[in-house]
């Protein structure tokens, strides 16, 4: 059987989704961890360098504030590692998989359902100017992703995350309780 993706913007909640479905036994693995694992790669490492003429190891701050800057480096970036971390995802046994830019690769037929996190823009900017302590900074990357809204027509599952820790908890529980009985 295909996993299920979990996807949703940067600041939505879906590392949360992920650590309430590990605490309730569920295998849970990430494209964000099997990026950097392939990031920490030589070949890769080189690449990077050379692309932003800059000396191995290749910092990722430094690489994240590139790609949030240039939408050229994004892009080679992207063709690089995309391929490489898709191909970890189809070898993964896991239930569920937390993609971030799921839709963004056109990667839907990987996945058995979609998961969208969602919580309102108010909230997401809120979040992620408070993780990277810069209004400016929260403002650069959120103008680099697809908004959440547009994911949602992809989702077979929304799940809001605007709302109390509890309540986002007993709607996973419900949901799991479809999901077992498929």
């Amino acid at each position: 059987m295909k996993p299920i993706g979990i996807t949703g913007g940067i600041a939505t909640g879906k590392s949360t989704v992920c650590n309430i479905l590990r605490e309730m036994g569920y295998s849970v693995d990430s494209a964000d961890e099997i990026a950097k694992k392939i990031y920490c790669e030589p070949e890769i490492q080189l690449f990077l360098s050379q692309l932003l003429k800059c000396e191995i190891p290749v910092s990722r701050e430094y690489l994240r504030d590139q790609i949030a800057s240039s939408s050229e480096i994004r892009k080679k970036v992207n063709c690089l590692l995309h391929p490489k971390i898709l191909e970890k995802i189809h070898g993964s046994k896991v239930l569920f998989i937390e993609v971030p830019l799921l839709i963004e690769t056109c990667i839907l037929d990987s996945f058995s359902q979609v998961w969208v996190v969602w919580c309102d823009p108010e909230t997401q900017r809120k979040r992620l100017e408070s993780r990277l302590e810069s209004a400016d900074e929260a403002d650069a990357w959120l103008k680099t992703q697809l908004p959440v809204r547009a994911k949602i027509a992809f989702a077979d599952t929304i799940i809001r995350t605007n709302s109390e820790l509890a309540t986002v908890r007993e709607d996973i529980a419900k949901l799991m309780l479809a999901v077992c009985a498929e």
